[in-house]
């Protein structure tokens, strides 16, 4: 990529000094040029037909490189015919249109591109230029293999040679030849990225990378290489990028510096396709989040916990979550297994922390190579517990945290985040084994994900699938609790002791809660029904009814037996809730459409009393039950556990949400809700008339079970 960073007159004057300096100084003669296999055999000049004045100004260059027979360099050249974009179609299947932005990030992980791909899945158009110079080079590794030619420098017409461009090249190819080294690729111009190239030395002429080099403007490509590049076609983005991606599987060696430059002076005709993404680092549409995103510190982080008491990690998570960080807390084996997997392949890491997963420790040396400003934190008292080949990046990107002390406030301090006063005591500890049993189910209800809330705490559906081990098209459960039985309400009388009538209401509420609004059923010999009416009450138009349970429950199985009311504008629901932070988990019924079952998971971090509550829309989505809910009673049941939580319709299992899909699991207890109301959104539920009413929602019980996470 020749993206110009620097002042053009600056970079002429660095040219013209490097001229002079090349004209004062004794030029050795090249050897690396003739016939044969121990040669170089001929040079390919890119040059597009409407830019003879660049023809012109590269052929003095080689003129001004001589060959040890007396030749000079441009007596070995061809003129290549660059594809024009401007004038020739761009449509070929050997070169895909578009490429990810992970695929960027993994040649130059800049870390402020995580914050873009951690929000979605971002595709990037190739333009014509980017196409047209891919299919440029590749024309060239055909010429070579259908010409049999051992080996060919490959340049750009926009580059010029270093001033010990010769001598460093006899010194590089008597290696080659000497040493029999096999290759693919030599690069002898190239630009490491900013950030964390990985490029590992070799000897005192070659290095081999692993990636991080851009540039594609001058390399030697010998005719096993060719082949084995046009194996792999479809080239995927520009053909800079896309060679990093095939480092490992080819020869690819670099010179140890660049002995071919490019003339970044010259304005380049190419229209390269990340600079408009490069222009949105750092900016988001929602203000929320982007007040919430400047609490973050380093990142990204990994936590081991090498001590005997395993209980800070909980505490950590918590720390930094309340600190905008999307935290990913082991809790089985297949997530470790998944993101090693994820670092061995080299993917970009789409969580801000991984909290626990100690096996990974021995991969730490890798993490700090793609991770430019990874800090890795060690609960231990010593660093004697760092294993031996990390040695060398303690008190640089890992540090050794003594347990013993106030950990979150050392934490604190190391990430450059606010410390909150996390007590112990208010975190649920749940001991459970790591090798889980999976149930395979079925779920074939429709479904559709609404539109939903944008915040540190709610992951990207779309990227679900590749950094999780989870798959919503998989359908399989996890119960690990037992139901221990704790209560059966069939509403015969109602229970003050356990129950509150609310009289109440919130913004987006057109009626007002009413204890008149509430009775226990006249219809049947058990359960209550909440009445919607044009009675006004307190500031408004309408009245409704809501009961909460006094109890607050922290995980457990919830089951209701209900009958919603069906009218435009009007919603039934039965949900878990609390506030400080704002948790929530819904089953909720829209009045336009009673065929369908509306089901919702709010998160926010924190322990008791910590006043989080960001979220408009939650993360709801929409499921089609097979049958019209207001015409009769079915059951609804919400089992919650720690790692997942599951949604039943009369026994039948209808959605699954596990940590992280997309959002935490609520860790913190709520009170039961069971209301009926008003909207005001016509989107959600359709347009109120006021004629519908009064409208009944019917409930025969509620039934509740704690879960046990004892072992046997």
């Amino acid at each position: 990529m020749n993206i110009i960073t620097g002042n053009r007159n600056f970079l002429f004057l660095k040219y013209k000094l490097k001229k002079l300096v090349r004209f004062l100084i004794k030029q050795e003669k090249l050897n690396t040029f003739g016939e044969g296999e121990h040669k170089i055999n001929k040079v390919f000049v890119i040059n597009l037909d409407r830019q003879k004045g660049r023809w012109k100004l590269i052929q003095e260059e080689l003129v001004k490189i001589k060959v040890q027979n007396k030749n000079n360099l441009l007596s070995f050249t061809e003129r290549f015919s660059a594809i024009d974009a401007k004038s020739q179609s761009m449509q070929t299947s050997k070169i895909n249109s578009s490429y990810k932005l992970d695929d960027q990030y993994f040649v130059d992980p800049n870390p402020e591109l995580l914050n873009i791909i951690r929000e979605k899945e971002i595709k990037i158009d190739l333009t014509k230029q980017e196409i047209a110079v891919a299919l440029s080079h590749l024309s060239i590794w055909n010429k070579i293999i259908d010409e049999n030619i051992h080996s060919g420098l490959i340049l750009e017409d926009d580059i010029y040679f270093e001033n010990k461009f010769s001598s460093k090249l006899n010194s590089l190819w008597k290696e080659i030849v000497e040493s029999k080294i096999e290759f693919d690729i030599i690069y002898l111009s190239f630009k490491k990225v900013d950030y964390n190239p990985d490029i590992k030395q070799v000897s005192n002429n070659l290095s081999i990378p692993n990636r991080g080099i851009w540039w594609f403007s001058g390399y030697i490509l010998s005719n096993k290489g060719a082949k084995k590049l046009r194996e792999k076609l479809p080239i995927n983005g520009p053909v800079d990028l896309w060679i990093n991606h095939k480092f490992n599987e080819l020869e690819v060696y670099t010179c140890n510096d660049s002995i071919i430059s490019q003339k970044l002076f010259i304005a380049s005709d190419n229209n390269y396709s990340i600079l408009p993404i490069l222009s949105q680092i750092g900016i988001k549409s929602n203000k929320t989040f982007i007040d919430l995103d400047k609490l973050k510190g380093r990142n990204p982080v990994f936590m081991f916990d090498l001590s005997p008491d395993k209980s800070n990690l909980l505490k950590l998570e918590i720390l930094l979550s309340l600190n905008s960080y999307r935290t990913h807390y082991m809790k089985f084996n297949r997530e470790l297994d998944h993101i090693a997997n994820l670092i061995n392949k080299k993917e970009t890491l789409l969580f801000d922390a991984y909290i626990g997963f100690n096996s990974l420790i021995e991969m730490i040396p890798s993490l700090i190579s793609f991770y430019p400003n990874v800090i890795i934190i060690i609960l231990s008292k010593d660093s004697d517990s760092v294993p031996q080949a990390c040695a060398s990046y303690i008190d640089k990107s890992i540090f050794c945290v003594n347990p013993k002390k106030n950990i979150t406030k050392e934490v604190s301090r190391l990430l450059k985040i606010q410390n909150w006063n996390l007590d112990s005591n208010d975190i649920l500890k749940i001991n459970t084994e790591l090798n889980e049993e999976v149930i395979e189910t079925s779920i074939s209800n429709d479904y559709k994900y609404l539109e939903h809330d944008v915040n540190p705490w709610v992951l990207p559906i779309e990227n679900i699938k590749k950094y999780l081990p989870y798959d919503f098209n998989k359908n399989e459960i996890i119960p690990i609790a037992k139901h221990v039985e704790n209560r059966k309400d069939y509403f015969k009388k109602f229970d003050v002791n356990f129950w509150d009538i609310l009289e109440d209401t919130f913004p987006s509420n057109q009626s007002q809660f009413s204890k008149e609004n509430f009775s226990l059923s006249s219809e049947l010999d058990s359960g209550f029904q909440l009445e919607i009416t044009n009675s006004v009450h307190g500031d408004k138009k309408y009245s409704s009814s809501s009961i909460v349970s006094k109890e607050k429950y922290i995980h457990g199985s919830f089951e209701i037996s209900m009958k919603p009311i069906k009218g435009e504008g009007i919603i039934s629901a039965f949900f878990l809730h609390r506030n400080d932070p704002w948790q929530e988990i819904d089953v909720e019924f829209l009045g336009h459409d009673t065929t369908k079952i509306l089901l919702n998971v709010y998160y926010n971090p924190g322990i008791v009393n910590t006043k989080y509550n960001y979220g408009v829309r939650g993360t709801p989505i929409l499921i089609d039950l097979g049958f019209d809910a207001s015409e009769g009673f079915h059951d609804y049941r919400i089992e919650w556990e720690y790692h997942e939580i599951r949604w039943y319709v009369d026994n039948k299992i209808i959605h699954v949400r596990k940590t992280w899909m997309p959002t935490p699991i609520p860790n913190l207890p709520m009170a039961i809700y069971v209301n009926a109301w008003i909207t005001n959104s016509e989107e959600l539920a359709g347009k109120f008339e006021e004629s519908l009413l009064p409208k009944t929602s019917f409930i025969r019980y509620i039934k509740m079970y704690n879960f046990d996470y004892t072992k046997n």
